[in-house]
């Protein structure tokens, strides 16, 4: 779907008008995809809890509600701050905007799901740590993208014009993380595969700098 303003952008302005407007139609189907899979997951689960003997505690709706708007409020606040002096260091550490970005603001952004897989596969709960990666990957791209894409729309509209390493990235990272998960294992090469590909990932992204550039 990210391929269908992304095209068209590789020639002339990848935030013109019209990709902004066929962006609209792209991120309202992954949105609804979302949504859909996230009701489905969501069931499955209920399913499998009810099926199980074994007795789950967990908090009330009101105390998570709780808990998640506080999550909230906090990491805006830090996210915020973080946004605000990415300016300053990009341009005092030499590396680009995109990279800081796609890499190092990645990597924090989302050190609560790396720590909490790395947590669970430590006990041997490897299906529910790459559950718990695949998840975070899986919100951002087809959830966080196009709703801040429509939201842009209010302020400043924003096209879904991914260049053609970014699109690369994202089409190579998914093929090998399904061909090393398809049998349902686990081993310390597949992990050092996914390390290498991610590394070569982020290489591609700081030679290609910022938009414009490649």
């Amino acid at each position: 779907m990210l391929l269908i303003p992304s095209i068209p952008g590789w020639e002339g302005d990848p935030e013109r008008d019209a990709l902004v407007k066929l962006s609209i139609p792209v991120s309202i189907v992954l949105l609804v995809a979302y949504v859909m899979l996230t009701w489905y997951s969501l069931r499955r689960h209920a399913a499998l809890h009810i099926a199980s003997d074994a007795e789950i505690r967990g908090w009330s709706l009101r105390a998570a509600l709780a808990v998640l708007g506080l999550a909230t409020v906090v990491t805006a606040l830090v996210a915020e701050i973080l946004v605000g002096s990415i300016d300053k260091f990009a341009e005092d550490s030499g590396l680009s905007e995109f990279f800081l970005a796609a890499v190092v603001i990645a990597i924090v952004g989302n050190a609560a799901e790396h720590g909490g897989a790395v947590v669970v596969a430590a006990r041997g709960k490897i299906k529910l740590a790459a559950e718990i990666a695949l998840a975070s990957s899986a919100q951002v791209a087809v959830f966080l993208i196009p709703a801040v894409a429509l939201l842009a729309l209010l302020i400043e509209p924003l096209a879904l014009s991914f260049r053609k390493v970014e699109i690369g990235a994202l089409a190579v990272g998914t093929i090998v993380t399904s061909l090393l998960l398809a049998d349902g294992r686990s081993s310390r090469l597949k992990g050092v595969i996914l390390i290498a590909v991610y590394v070569g990932v982020a290489i591609a992204f700081y030679i290609a700098g910022d938009r414009g550039r490649v």
